[in-house]
């Protein structure tokens, strides 16, 4: 009977610590999940594709917005998403550089 006891309480000691690791790896994503920041598409008339800062005019200016948005140094609106150069809804570095590929064919 001893042994049983003894390898239900090792069992349990198992479940608790896979639970630990599991509760610790969800908060770690959580706290590391801030980078995204997720925003619904608002119907936005008007606006420019490309034209982040919305000057009136795609440059040089709206691809540093755009890194500035996805380092995290700038948040990103609902009003920039709209004018997202792939439409994808989602800043990446992918969007700075074909706001730099569309100022070179200019």
């Amino acid at each position: 009977m001893t042994k049983k006891t003894s390898s239900a309480a090792v069992n349990f000691k198992i479940l608790m610590l896979g639970s630990a690791t599991v509760a610790s790896a969800f908060f770690v994503g959580i706290q590391t999940a801030g980078d995204v920041q997720p925003i619904s598409l608002i119907e936005a008339g008007g606006a420019i594709t490309g034209d982040i800062d919305n000057s009136g005019m795609v440059d040089e200016n709206d691809a540093i917005a755009i890194l500035e948005m996805v380092q995290g140094y700038r948040d990103i609106t609902p009003d920039a998403l709209h004018r997202d150069p792939n439409h994808d809804g989602i800043f990446t570095i992918d969007d700075a550089i074909r706001i730099l590929t569309i100022i070179g064919d200019q």
